[in-house]
C-alpha cells in the first residue's frame, strides 16, 4: 500500500537515528521511553513494514532490520555500549556483574499481585540483592502472606514520585524511565527515575546463575511432563458438544463431585442427591443462566490473560537467565519455543507464516547456524571478537560442566535432540535416549583419552622395569609348577611300589 510504501522509506531515511524511527508510530520515543512503550511502537509499525505483506518492495527487507535494530538499540543499551572496543580472539567468557552507580534512583514499592502485600520488606528475611535478581528479572520470589509466586512481570509496580502504578519491564532495570501516568503528580511534571542496585559479590553471582539454571531445568521437566499427560488425556477424550457438556456437568453435580449447579452456578449446603435432583428439575430460568454463562466467560478470560501473563513472565525469565550465562549456542535448548521463533523471524531466518510449522530442534539448529556463522565471520574479518557479539559458540568439548544438563537420563527423548542440535552434534531423529546421550558423551570427552597418556622417559622406564617384574614373577611360577609335577610324579610311583608290596604279602 501507499502507507507502507511511505514508512518504509521513512524507516530507511531515518535509520541513523532509533528514536526517529520508532516515533514513525504516531507514539513520540525517546531514549527514556519504558520498554513496553517501545515494544508497541516496534510492533506497530513491524506490522506494516514486514517484507511477507510488502513483497513488491525491495525496500522492505532492510527497512524491517532498521526497524529490528532500532528496537534492539533503544530497548538493550547495554549489549552495545562498548561495541567498539575490540576483545582478544577466543571464546567469550560468561557475562560480567554489571556495575554502575545509584545517582537518581531509588528502591521502588513492589506489591503481590494476589493480596497487595508490599514485597522486600526487612521481615522476610531476604539479602538486599534479591532486589537486583527479581527486577532484572532472573529469579521470582514467594509473597510473605499468600505464598504467591511472581516476579517482575506479574507484579505491582509504584512510581517513587506520584505513587501510581505503572507497566515495568525487566529491560529497563539499568535504565532512568518516567512512569507515564496520567494521574497524580507525574502528570503535570513528569520525573525520571532508576532502579537502586546493590553491589554483589562475584561467588554470589555465580551461586544465583547455577541457581537459575537448575530451576529452569525443573520447569522444563515439569512442562514436558504436563505435555505428555496432556497428549494422553487428548487421545483418550473425544471433543464433544456443548450440550454433551452440559449434561455431563449435570451429572457430576448430582454425584456431588462439582460444587456449583452447571446452569445458575448455585450451591447446594448441605449437600443431598435429593436436594441436587431437585434443584435441576426447578432451574428453569433462563436469565440467570445466561447470566451465569455470561460470568463464566468472563473468569475464563480473566484465566487466559492471567496465563498469557505468567508465560510471558516465564519467556522473559529464561531469556534473561540465557543472557546472564553469556547467551551460548549450547544452551539454546533451554529456550523457549517463542523465543526461538522470536528470534528466527527477527533475524530474517525464515518468514512468519512458516514458523509454527517448524518443530524446536530445527528452530535451533537454523538459528545455531546462523549465530556461529555471525560470530566466526567477525573473527575473520578483524581477528577478535568484539565483546557486543550476542553468542558464545563454544563447543560441548569445552564447556564448563555447570553449563551442561544436570542429568541427561532424566530428560526426554525431544529434550536431548535439542541438546545435540544446540552443540551441532548430528543425530537420527528415529534413535532413542540411549544413543543420543553416547553421542553427547563422546563429543563431551573427545580426544580426553590422549590427557591420560604420560609419554615421559620415566613413565616408559617404569612401565619397562614392570614388564621385566611380571617376566621374571612368570618364570619363578613356571619353576614352582615344574618342582610341584615332579613332586607329584615320585609320590605316584612310591605310591605303586607299597601296593604291589602289599599284594605280595597277602598272597
Amino acid at each position: 500500500s501507499k502507507e507502507a510504501n511511505e514508512l518504509i522509506s521513512a524507516i530507511i531515511e531515518n535509520s541513523a537515528d532509533y528514536c526517529a524511527v520508532l516515533s514513525l508510530s504516531g507514539n513520540p520515543i525517546t531514549q527514556n521511553s519504558t520498554t513496553p512503550v517501545m515494544r508497541k511502537a516496534y510492533l506497530k509499525l513491524s506490522m506494516k513494514v514486514h517484507p511477507d505483506k510488502n513483497k513488491s518492495n525491495k525496500d522492505a527487507k532492510s527497512a524491517f532490520q532498521f526497524l529490528v535494530a532500532a528496537f534492539d538499540r533503544l530497548s538493550q543499551p547495554d549489549m552495545f555500549a562498548d561495541e567498539k572496543e575490540p576483545q582478544q580472539a577466543g571464546p567469550r567468557k560468561k557475562k560480567e556483574i554489571f556495575k554502575r552507580g545509584n545517582e537518581g534512583c531509588y528502591k521502588t514499592r513492589i506489591d503481590c499481585p494476589r493480596c497487595y502485600m508490599t514485597w522486600g520488606k526487612a521481615e522476610l528475611g531476604l539479602e538486599d540483592a534479591s532486589y537486583n535478581f527479581f527486577m532484572s528479572g532472573l529469579k521470582q520470589y514467594v509473597c510473605g502472606r499468600c505464598a504467591c509466586l511472581f516476579g517482575c512481570m506479574t507484579a505491582i509496580h509504584y512510581c517513587p514520585h506520584c505513587n501510581q502504578p505503572y507497566e515495568y519491564s525487566a529491560d529497563d532495570y539499568h535504565k532512568q524511565i518516567y512512569c507515564g501516568s496520567t494521574s497524580g503528580r507525574c502528570a503535570k511534571h513528569p520525573k525520571k527515575f532508576g532502579f537502586w542496585y546493590y553491589n554483589v559479590s562475584q561467588r554470589r553471582y555465580d551461586e544465583v546463575r547455577a541457581e537459575v539454571k537448575l530451576e529452569q531445568e525443573k520447569r522444563m521437566k515439569a512442562a514436558a511432563a504436563q505435555n505428555r499427560r496432556r497428549q494422553r488425556a487428548s487421545v483418550r477424550t473425544q471433543a464433544s458438544s456443548v450440550d454433551e457438556e452440559a449434561k455431563q456437568g449435570e451429572v457430576l453435580f448430582v454425584k456431588g463431585l462439582v460444587d456449583g449447579c452447571p446452569r445458575c452456578g448455585e450451591v447446594i449446603r448441605p449437600f443431598k442427591r435429593e436436594y441436587a435432583e431437585e434443584h435441576l428439575a426447578l432451574c428453569n430460568d433462563k436469565k440467570l443462566h445466561a447470566k451465569y454463562r455470561l460470568e463464566k466467560a468472563k473468569e475464563k478470560n480473566r484465566k487466559e490473560e492471567k496465563q498469557s501473563l505468567e508465560e510471558k513472565q516465564n519467556e522473559m525469565m529464561v531469556e534473561k537467565q540465557w543472557e546472564m550465562n553469556g547467551r551460548q549456542v549450547g544452551q539454546l535448548w533451554m529456550l523457549t519455543l517463542g523465543i526461538l521463533r522470536r528470534k528466527c523471524v527477527e533475524a530474517g531466518l525464515t518468514e512468519e507464516k512458516h514458523i509454527n510449522e517448524m518443530e524446536k530442534t530445527q528452530l535451533i539448529t537454523i538459528l545455531g547456524a546462523h549465530l556461529r556463522k555471525k560470530v566466526l565471520q567477525i573473527m575473520d574479518k578483524a581477528g577478535t571478537t568484539p565483546s557486543s557479539v550476542d553468542a558464545d559458540i563454544t563447543g560441548i568439548s569445552n564447556v564448563d560442566a555447570e553449563d551442561l544438563p544436570e542429568n541427561l537420563w532424566s530428560m526426554d527423548k525431544e529434550e536431548l535432540q535439542a541438546v545435540c542440535a544446540s552443540y551441532n552434534i548430528k543425530f537420527e531423529t528415529d534413535e532413542g535416549k540411549e544413543t543420543l546421550i553416547s553421542r553427547l558423551e563422546r563429543a563431551r570427552f573427545k580426544g580426553s583419552q590422549l590427557l591420560l597418556q604420560d609419554n615421559s622417559d620415566e613413565q616408559k622406564k617404569r612401565k619397562k622395569k614392570e614388564k621385566i617384574e611380571d617376566a621374571k614373577d612368570d618364570d619363578f611360577h613356571a619353576d614352582e609348577k615344574v618342582i610341584s609335577s615332579s613332586k607329584s610324579n615320585l609320590s605316584a610311583h612310591e605310591n605303586k611300589k607299597r601296593r604291589v608290596i602289599i599284594d605280595s604279602d597277602s598272597d
